[in-house]
This record gives structure tokens, C-alpha cells and sequence, in this order.
């Protein structure tokens, strides 16, 4: 083996070893600042809590939002519209969600971080059950003044 050949696979094996390794506590803590900001931004719903889910969403026309059927959301304001008109509205109660198979990654940095899940999501409306069951759910959080507040989501269906 070469040196050059050799020098590859130490750093290959480092890196492994680094990427494997156990996480580091302010990782974990950043980590759990995430999910709960995650389970938040749907947990929010079974006491309509707005200002629970307004303090973890982007406040700006960059808020993204995409829907399984492909409708987009797009800024705070047409976030607080859809929020005003289906979520708050009297004939909408949450029931339960869950989020399962959650998987969080950061940028170099740490100040950004993506993540994935299955959600399942569910409700009444004007008493008749509805819901998602199993959607794969995406999105991107960024730290703010440190919060981690989520910037864009994506929901869609296996």
C-alpha cells in the first residue's frame, strides 16, 4: 500500500470513527431544542396554543410550506390566514399526532439544521374524523437569538 493509499484510509477511518463516535452533550441538547420545536409545531394544535406555535415559525415572507397535494404556503402571513380560517376554526379539534423515525442533521456551522420523520396527524372536522397517517415529513430550522425556529416544511405521501 502506498503512503498516499495509506494516508486515505487513516482518514477515511477517522472520519468514520468521528461520524460514529458518541455525540457530543451540546449536540444532544441542540438536538432535543429541535425536536421539541418540531413536536411544537404540530403539538400547538390540541389547545390551539398560537403562541406556542408562533414563537417556533419563521415570522417572514420566507416561511415555506408545502402541502401533499402540492399547495404551497408561503410567508407568515398567509401562514396566520390558513392558521385563522382551518385550525382555529370551531368545527377543527386535534385529537392526536405523532412523530416517529425522527432524523435530525446540521450545517458545518450549527446554527442550521434539516430534518426527516413520518408523521401521523389527526383531528376532527365538524365531528368527522381526518388525517394523515404515516406522511413523510422534511423541513429546515435555523437558530434564531437561540431558538431554533423552522423556516420550511415539506409533508408528502409515500
Amino acid at each position: 500500500m502506498t503512503a498516499t493509499a495509506k494516508s486515505s484510509a487513516l482518514f477515511v477511518s477517522v472520519l468514520f470513527a468521528i461520524s460514529c463516535g458518541p455525540k457530543s452533550e451540546s449536540l444532544v441538547h441542540e438536538e432535543e431544542e429541535i425536536a421539541r420545536s418540531i413536536e411544537n409545531s404540530k403539538g400547538w394544535a390540541l389547545e390551539k396554543d398560537t403562541a406556542l406555535l408562533y414563537s417556533i415559525i419563521s415570522n417572514d415572507a420566507d416561511l415555506l410550506i408545502i402541502n401533499p397535494d402540492s399547495s404551497q404556503i408561503e410567508g407568515i402571513e398567509a401562514f396566520r390566514e390558513i392558521t385563522n380560517t382551518f385550525w382555529m376554526n370551531p368545527k377543527f379539534k386535534a385529537t392526536h399526532y405523532e412523530v416517529k423515525d425522527l432524523r435530525i442533521s446540521f450545517s458545518r456551522n450549527g446554527d442550521v439544521a434539516w430534518f426527516y420523520c413520518l408523521l401521523d396527524d389527526f383531528g376532527k372536522w365538524d365531528g368527522r374524523a381526518i388525517g394523515w397517517e404515516n406522511v413523510r415529513w422534511t423541513g429546515v430550522l435555523e437558530k434564531e437569538n437561540g431558538i431554533w425556529i423552522i423556516r420550511q416544511m415539506h409533508f408528502s405521501f409515500p
